[in-house]
């Protein structure tokens, strides 16, 4: 388990009061939008962002509000970019660009535009996003008006940034791009050299000067990237100055251009020297309208920008020229074996990453890593990587998602699922781990943003072409499945579970996709007269069709596709899931609204290939699912902080029951990381002082409080550990004050006298499991032992039987 998990699972055992609970990072928030129009919401809203912080960083003014301590500021600016990247149709470039207009309601020398491949933002298109997504996005608005002002009293015209690849030395470029222009001011004006470290080692560089004797932060940056003393870049400087010559067209870029945009349009310079992947004013005709206080004109201020140009820029290099380049290194990688250098060759040139399988993919990854790693190691290998690893990102872009939501990275190691058992690929270069990283956020992104018609609509033959398209499937095969879930609806329009049991042979010849589309039928599904019988119908389905990892597989990924939000589909994926993870529940043939207790005490009934893939789910993609643990525990305390009355609130026996299915999930699935969330809950729930128990709405509620504590007991004895013992003892030792909780209610106390014997059982139950066994290797591609089903789900998987 990484740093940020544990950071995490010390946050969950620590939200006990809402003034926890309020602190909400813009990661948090920017996640919290998912619709087409919020995606793009959320691409402005990251420029905005960006610019605010590399504000800072070039005032090295690290108490802005919401920017993080030194030494974190630019692991903020890295983590801004690269989600950045995420987005489909860019050039890698970010501007950020004056323009001086009165268009916004800032006065004209604050007036810039940020653009990155289509998007343009400014002042106003902030205040109008604010106006559609509501005031928890209001401190946006403060922040580019700041960045704004701050780039207006700096002088700055133009910032050119383009965004790093995710090798090292890309890393380093931009680390040390950032130091000099932070501190370049300071030194221009005491002529005192720059200090930053390159390759470990100190390094000092004065202000370099250009041809008018002006000193020139972009100048002095080539210096520093390339290794240049200053008296050779001066010699340079005197050298390209001549040919920096202009015309007289109005506004040309050649009128304007500066002796540094020159060095990069001299071939013999261009193909020798490392461009900065940061310029400031390096564009003296907006430098020159800004001078004047002057509206500069779009063409100046906007790049035009198409998506041939975007594929171009992401290369960096001719393809021909990249692929010798690549063949070279795989030469070296793999010496001895020509079979091993072609594949890996044709690991990063293939045109064929939608048609892969696991397998391949697997062997592909394996290739790569060993070809990035022998690269990083060589100055030439270095200069082409970021241009190799942008070409595998749009490979592995295209990779299906499904594949994509099988694969997971824990510790640098890549894993997927297989069968019954985890398979792993083995230790990949982190290079790779990132790209991976990107595409499986992309694939997040397009699910986010797919549109699925609403069945309680009137629906036109448009909509059965969107449902067709969107499943893959015929435009027939859309219109019968609609015409099969209509007749599940008796003549007032209330769904009926017997007449869903008569069509589940039906909808059984669209095996493939009927589960996942009646689950976002369900998902549109607002009335609880329909919602708990069609929620209850779904396991008839599944049971006929005996894929419960599938559909398990489902929706996991639906729970955890947005971190940030919560939603009432959230309770029935997880009520479903806890349904899956069985291969016999008493409640089949009944409509229940939350999943009953006595699960807890199943064994044999527990499907272990189920169970085996949720638990190695749950820790392979840990932390998406500790953020959204971690958003229920905070929307729950948030809303019994508030009066019942207040609006945009999620119901407190909603969040109160999601919440409890989400730890009779993780009780049932097993493994590290639900015995630590487990864990986390109990300090919370098993402490009396809690302010869970004492906030204005928890008196109402102090019921389905405690039923919350009892499931938690009763879960934790199929997780938890020896050393967990003390913590069940401290809670028996709290007993009079949950006691006090109840104000003298019969009902109150019978269940505080339950819970102390829940947690002798609890306690029993960990004392007789026996020590798990050590765990042996994974199976590897090369056909290495697999983990079994039951070491992978821990503690739960008993040999012992009990009913149901």
């Amino acid at each position: 388990m990484n740093d940020n998990a544990t950071l995490l699972l010390e946050q969950l055992g620590g939200i006990g009061s809402i003034d926890e609970a309020a602190e909400q990072s813009s990661d948090l928030l920017l996640g919290s939008l998912s619709t087409d129009s919020d995606n793009q919401d959320r691409w402005h809203l990251l420029m905005v962002e960006l610019a605010y912080i590399l504000n800072a960083s070039f005032q090295d003014a690290h108490y802005w509000e919401g920017v993080k301590s030194k030494q974190d500021t630019f692991l903020q600016f890295i983590n801004t970019m690269h989600q950045l990247d995420r987005m489909q149709g860019h050039d890698k470039t970010v501007r950020i660009n004056y323009r001086g207009s009165h268009l916004t309601d800032l006065s004209a020398k604050l007036d810039y535009i940020i653009q990155f491949g289509e998007q343009v933002v400014d002042y106003n298109v902030v205040s109008e996003l604010i106006k559609r997504q509501g005031l928890r996005f209001k401190h946006f608005e403060g922040r580019i008006k700041k960045a704004f002002a701050a780039f207006a009293e700096q002088a700055i015209s133009n910032v050119s940034l383009k965004i790093p690849g995710r090798s090292q030395r890309s890393l380093e470029m931009m680390q040390i791009s950032m130091r000099i222009f932070s501190c370049y001011n300071q030194a221009a004006e005491t002529l005192t050299p720059i200090t930053f470290e390159k390759n470990g080692k100190e390094c000092s560089l004065p202000p370099i000067v250009d041809e008018f004797n002006q000193p020139d932060p972009n100048l002095t940056l080539v210096a520093a990237l390339n290794n240049l003393s200053e008296s050779t870049m001066q010699g340079l400087v005197r050298k390209v100055a001549p040919m920096d010559a202009g015309n007289n067209d109005e506004y040309s870029e050649e009128q304007y251009s500066s002796v540094y945009q020159t060095f990069f349009k001299v071939k013999s310079l261009r193909d020798k020297l490392i461009k900065p992947p940061l310029e400031v004013n390096s564009n003296k005709s907006l430098a020159m309208f800004m001078n004047q206080g002057e509206t500069a004109p779009d063409e100046i201020v906007i790049e035009n920008f198409d998506n041939s140009t975007a594929r171009r820029a992401n290369l960096n290099s001719d393809p021909a020229v990249l692929k010798h380049g690549v063949a070279q290194f795989a030469k070296a990688a793999f010496k001895g074996s020509v079979q091993h250098a072609k594949l890996a060759m044709k690991s990063v040139f293939a045109q064929d990453y939608n048609q892969v399988n696991l397998k391949i993919l697997g062997q592909r990854f394996k290739l790569l890593s060993r070809l990035l790693n022998t690269m990083e190691k060589n100055s030439k290998g270095q200069k082409i990587l970021d241009s190799v690893l942008a070409t595998l990102q749009t490979a592995i872009d295209q990779v299906p998602d499904e594949l994509l939501d099988d694969l997971v990275v824990q510790d640098d190691l890549v894993k997927f699922w297989s069968g019954e058992q985890e398979t792993v690929i083995g230790e990949v270069d982190i290079n790779l781990l990132d790209v991976l990283e990107v595409s499986k956020g992309r694939c997040t992104d397009r699910k986010r943003s797919i549109s699925i018609i609403n069945p309680y609509e009137n629906i036109e033959y448009e909509d059965y072409q969107v449902l067709a398209e969107r499943f893959d499937i015929t435009v027939v095969d859309a219109e019968q499945i609609i015409s099969l879930f209509e007749n599940c609806f008796d003549k007032r329009r209330n769904f009926q579970r017997a007449a869903f049991a008569k069509n589940v042979p039906d909808f059984m010849r669209f095996e493939k996709h009927s589960f996942q589309i009646l689950w976002e039928f369900l998902k549109k599904t607002q009335e609880d007269k329909d919602r708990v019988p069609f929620l209850n119908s779904l396991q008839l389905l599944v049971k006929e069709s005996q894929q419960h990892l599938k559909a398990i597989k489902l929706l996991l990924s639906d729970f955890i596709m947005n971190p940030s939000a919560i939603s009432f589909s959230d309770r029935n994926a997880i009520m479903l899931a806890n349904q899956f993870l069985r291969t016999y529940n008493k409640e089949i043939n009944m409509d229940i609204e939350i999943t009953p207790e006595e699960v807890l005490l199943v064994i044999v009934g527990l499907d272990r290939k189920v169970a085996g893939y949720a638990s190695w789910r749950v820790d392979g993609e840990q932390r998406k699912f500790l953020n959204k643990i971690i958003m229920i525990r905070k929307k729950l305390l948030e809303a019994l902080d508030a009066n019942e009355t207040e609006e945009n609130l999620l119901p407190i026996r909603f969040l109160l029951a999601l919440e409890r299915e989400v730890h009779i999930f993780l009780a049932l699935a097993g493994g590290q990381t639900a015995a630590m969330v487990l864990r986390s809950a109990l300090k919370v729930y098993g402490n009396p002082g809690s302010q869970v128990y004492c906030m204005k709405e928890s008196a109402g509620h102090m019921t389905y409080l405690v039923q919350n504590l009892t499931a938690l007991i009763r879960g934790f004895g199929r997780v938890g550990n020896t050393e967990d013992q003390e913590l069940l003892d401290e809670i028996k030792e709290y007993k009079e004050g949950f006691l006090d909780l109840g104000r003298k209610d019969p009902r109150h106390e019978a269940l505080i006298e339950r819970i102390m014997g829940w947690i002798d059982m609890a306690k029993n139950e960990i004392s007789s499991r026996p020590p798990q066994a050590a765990i042996p290797e994974k199976k590897d591609l090369a056909g290495q032992q697999q983990v079994p089903i039951s070491q992978l789900q821990g503690p739960d998987s008993r040999a012992a039987a009990h009913p149901g």
